[in-house]
């Protein structure tokens, strides 16, 4: 390989996985499939860290960072250009689950209207 063409890849990391909601969706989408398994991409709702392991392109319209539907196919929420429908996460201090475990057990947390920070 010639060293000359070479270019250096800086290290990773957490602050690069936070997630900011004024983007667009498939942005966001591309940078979950990315950050996986390190760092996860991940926000703050209500306070609360929530890790993103999984998530899948939306169909939703709203103000950035704000939850527009829960149900459990999934957590939509609003970006920049369109929305993303998240389907795995993990809370603080709790193991990656599906999306449809923690809707059953945590419905209220994740009422539509919310916002992500």
């Amino acid at each position: 390989q010639d060293d000359a063409l070479a270019t250096y890849a800086h290290k990773l990391n957490k602050e690069e996985a936070r997630i900011d909601w004024t983007r667009p969706a498939v942005h966001l989408e591309r940078l979950i499939r990315a950050f996986h398994p390190w760092p996860i991409c991940h926000a703050t709702l209500e306070g609360a860290a929530v890790k993103i392991h999984a998530a899948r392109i939306g169909a939703g319209q709203g103000r950035p960072g704000q939850i527009i539907a829960a149900d459990k196919d999934g957590l939509e929420v609003a970006c920049g250009q369109g929305s993303l429908r998240l389907t795995r996460l993990q809370l603080a201090g709790g193991k990656p689950l599906g999306f449809g475990d923690l809707y059953n057990s945590r419905r209220e947390q994740f009422a539509p209207g919310k916002t992500f920070e």
